[in-house]
């Protein structure tokens, strides 16, 4: 085809059209193919460089964000895990023990009419009261426990915040982006006809920083809620270590009374070591309610994970679109 064209630019030059003709036809026929194919690989190229710009910009960035949720993860498991079981093991104690205590009653009563009924009465209570201090210390090692639990997901907490400047960081270049964009079609308008291509690039540009500007809120509303989460559970482990120690203390205060009045009242015994017997299965059931409750925070690392699993599937793409950038250089117009 070019053979042509030149054998035509010939045949006018040597016919003595001179170079009016082929300055027209240049303009007319060849440059305009050539510009065109030149926007075109420039518009490929913008457009491949700041993906890529992009891709690693954010590559770099959620690998720290799922290493943040995954300890939140791991540290949030480990330690209502290690409650769970302390609390399983307190509600297994308590019902022991108010068996035991109603059996030692049941017993001594039957027991009155022979010699020693009494001593062996005072005696199963003085038990009691040590099994019961015994007790009292297991759940004011569980409340020392709670706190620290507490202290662990506070800094789970202050991890979890701090990946909020890094999401900030991120609007920020999208802004800086979409400033850019439109730098770039205040340009490409001033361009003229040559400029659209440009317009083109500045558009694809602005949709991308806009997408990423999007990205980032979602995963800052994400952080924002686990946050929320965080919070609430750490108030959950205030209150029961609060509920638990003032119900075993008044527990225990109500047995130390009925064992310094045992050698009165046969009928005051009765009542006082009922009482205890109740209220000790009543710690119980409260302690099985708390277990039931605190099974649902399995539903904040449920979400965790989801969230570390969409942020995964985006790492292989990310890699891609990375591996992808070229250095940007203007194609030549001649060639």
């Amino acid at each position: 085809m070019e053979e042509s064209v030149f054998g035509l630019v010939s045949l006018v030059i040597g016919a003595g059209g001179g170079a009016g003709l082929v300055g027209f036809y240049l303009e007319k026929r060849v440059w305009p193919r050539r510009l065109a194919r030149m926007e075109k690989q420039v518009q490929e190229r913008v457009i491949q460089t700041v993906t890529a710009h992009y891709a690693m910009g954010l590559k770099r960035v959620i690998p720290d964000v799922i290493d943040q949720f995954r300890q939140v993860v791991e540290e949030l498991e480990q330690g209502i895990l290690g409650l769970m079981d302390r609390l399983e093991q307190l509600s297994t104690d308590a019902a022991q023990r108010a068996r035991e205590t109603k059996t030692r009653f049941l017993i001594s009563s039957q027991d009155q009419s022979q010699s020693g009924a009494w001593e062996e009465q005072e005696v199963n209570l003085e038990d009691c009261g040590e099994r019961l201090d015994t007790f009292v210390q297991e759940v004011n090692k569980s409340s020392h426990l709670a706190l620290d639990i507490a202290n662990v997901v506070k800094d789970v907490e202050s991890s979890t915040k701090a990946i909020a400047p890094i999401l900030e960081e991120i609007e920020f270049l999208a802004d800086q982006t979409r400033l850019l964009a439109l730098n770039a079609a205040i340009e490409a308008a001033r361009a003229g006809e040559h400029g659209r291509g440009f317009a083109v690039v500045a558009e694809e540009v602005t949709k991308l920083a806009n997408r990423s500007g999007i990205a980032a809120t979602n995963i800052k509303e994400i952080v924002t809620g686990a946050v929320t989460s965080v919070g609430r559970a750490i108030v959950d482990l205030d209150n029961l270590g609060s509920v638990d120690m003032s119900g075993v203390m008044k527990a225990k205060h109500k047995v130390t009374e009925l064992t310094q009045t045992v050698a009165e009242k046969n009928r005051q015994l009765r009542m006082m070591v009922m009482e205890v017997n109740e209220r000790a299965e009543t710690l119980a059931r409260e302690i099985t309610d708390v277990l039931m409750t605190m099974q649902f925070q399995d539903l904040t690392k449920q979400k965790i994970l989801k969230l570390i699993t969409r942020l995964e599937s985006l790492i292989p793409e990310l890699e891609q679109r990375s591996s992808s950038a070229e250095p940007l250089e203007l194609p030549k117009l001649a060639g």
